[in-house]
């Protein structure tokens, strides 16, 4: 990554709170969820800090028997999850491709931006 990317400046919009601009670049925000599922998707995926988690490992943290379907509606919220094919092998001892899912840079920023507005709707509450 350019050094004066990273290391540009970032402001917020005052059109939209919720905007960001680092550089030239405008992050447009997740738009959030209170789906429980998604929630423990995003704490699972946040957890792992950009390291990949598999669906199998997914569906079982999240309490959810399809992942996929919970990570297609986070994406279409706005959240870009990766998600990487990587050999395995299953129960019957034969190679396969699984899913393996992994918050890029970008998606993490979106995350965290996410999660500080969210954190000042609710200190604004509690003042």
């Amino acid at each position: 990554m350019d050094p004066q990317k990273r290391n540009a400046p970032i402001t917020r919009s005052n059109e939209s709170a919720a905007n960001i601009t680092v550089g030239q670049h405008t992050i447009k925000p997740f738009q959030g969820t209170r789906n429980v599922n998604e929630l423990r998707a995003l704490d699972v995926l946040l957890k792992a800090e950009g390291k990949p988690v598999s669906r199998k490992d997914l569906d079982r943290l999240c309490g959810a028997a399809n992942s996929p379907e919970i990570v297609r509606r986070l994406r279409e919220k706005g959240l870009p999850i990766k998600c990487d094919m990587q050999e395995t092998v299953n129960r019957f001892g034969e190679s396969v491709k699984a899913g393996y899912y992994s918050l890029t840079p970008y998606a993490m920023a979106k995350l965290c931006l996410w999660l500080d507005i969210v954190a000042s709707r609710v200190g604004r509450r509690s003042a």
